[in-house]
């Protein structure tokens, strides 16, 4: 079904932009693996595996998963991947072995090494500004099982000015840190204005709307309060909520 619906939304389109990102679904007992088509407004979703938390990022269940999805799309067109700091450096492997681009934040523990330096650094220790810079072309993760090249960029963004009523303080102050360091990006794409790098991975963002209409009971389609306790009962109920 996921496979048919991938290809009847995609088959018109040159060049397919999808943010792939992971979810409690609709608790923590469950995770999400879901691609979403970034367009203008809501992300459009095309795909979703629904499994136990505990395979939360396993590289088996993702590449799977992107196996699944590159057989839909086809490989007539230029397919860029946008994914958060949540996925391991080893993620950008599978997506180069299938011809397909990538945008991605590195996490703030990941090493990183620009062409023409000796030295490696840590995403952490970067400083960066509110007007987007290109590093240069380099390296990503000292592990030379992981180590994958591409352009990197980083950028500061200035807050939203948001303010939490603290329903979870621990993860609002978890989320809110994330969220106030700096952006290093790395990209396989070429030809790119930094402050497109820059917008193309900012619509990752639209995916986190899906999960919200979904999920929320106020707002949304309520899942947090359906009495489904099964994998299967969940995953029915996900390809229902797209």
């Amino acid at each position: 079904v996921y496979q048919q619906r991938v290809s009847r939304l995609t088959h018109s389109l040159s060049v397919c932009v999808i943010a792939v990102d992971w979810s409690g679904y609709p608790s923590s007992e469950f995770s999400v693996l879901r691609a979403s088509l970034l367009c203008d407004g809501r992300a459009i979703p095309l795909m979703s595996k629904v499994i136990s938390s505990r395979y939360q990022n396993n590289s088996a269940v993702q590449n799977d998963f992107l196996d699944q999805m590159a057989a839909a799309i086809g490989k007539d067109k230029q397919v860029i991947i946008v994914t958060d700091a949540g996925f391991r450096s080893s993620w950008f492997h599978p997506l180069r072995s299938l011809g397909w681009d990538f945008v991605g934040r590195v996490r703030s523990s990941l090493y990183f090494q620009v062409a023409g330096d000796e030295e490696w650094q840590m995403a952490r220790d970067i400083v960066s500004s509110t007007t987007v810079r290109y590093l240069g072309f380099g390296r990503l993760a000292r592990n030379a099982s992981r180590d994958c090249p591409g352009h990197v960029y980083t950028v500061h963004k200035r807050a939203t000015g948001r303010k939490s009523s603290q329903h979870y303080p621990r993860t609002d102050r978890m989320y809110r840190k994330n969220a106030r360091g700096p952006w290093l990006l790395f990209t396989s794409l070429m030809g790119y204005k930094p402050r497109g790098i820059v917008k193309t991975y900012s619509r990752r963002m639209q995916t986190e709307q899906n999960f919200r209409d979904e999920k929320s009971e106020r707002y949304g389609l309520g899942l947090r309060a359906s009495q489904s306790r099964g994998e299967k009962r969940i995953s029915v109920l996900c390809l229902v909520a797209v």
